[in-house]
């Protein structure tokens, strides 16, 4: 099974601690954390020299409802192939995959394989 290099972007310190937990108990590995839309935006080429092939995002990371999927954006124009999950407490639909947040966070580790082996999730 492919194990991820995640980038995670996520402004809420608990759920933070939470969604790396979940992550790295999958075996993912997180090379880059953001805790705002702004920091997410400094590391761009630093994801991009280690790898990152997946990131999660928070849809608001402190600025408003369109910080996250700005980063989502940029990301994408950044590193080629990247894999995006929205994983946000609003309905949204801007990631390879919107898994609802907190709702789906036991499944987070588990949404990450599946993306990376091809598979999608809503």
């Amino acid at each position: 099974m492919k194990k991820a290099k995640v980038f995670l972007a996520e402004d809420d310190k608990n759920l933070l601690r939470l969604e790396k937990n979940v992550l790295q108990l999958e075996g993912h590995e997180i090379v880059i954390v953001a805790c705002s839309r702004q920091e997410a935006l400094t590391k761009l080429s630093e994801a991009k020299e280690l790898g990152v092939d997946v990131a999660v995002i928070d849809g608001n990371l402190g600025t408003g409802p369109n910080d996250g999927p700005e980063v989502a954006r940029v990301l994408r124009e950044t590193i080629n192939g990247i894999k995006i999950i929205s994983f946000s407490g609003d309905i949204v639909e801007w990631g390879d995959c919107n898994p609802a947040k907190p709702r789906d966070i036991v499944n987070l580790g588990k949404t990450v394989t599946e993306i990376i082996s091809g598979g999608k999730r809503k």
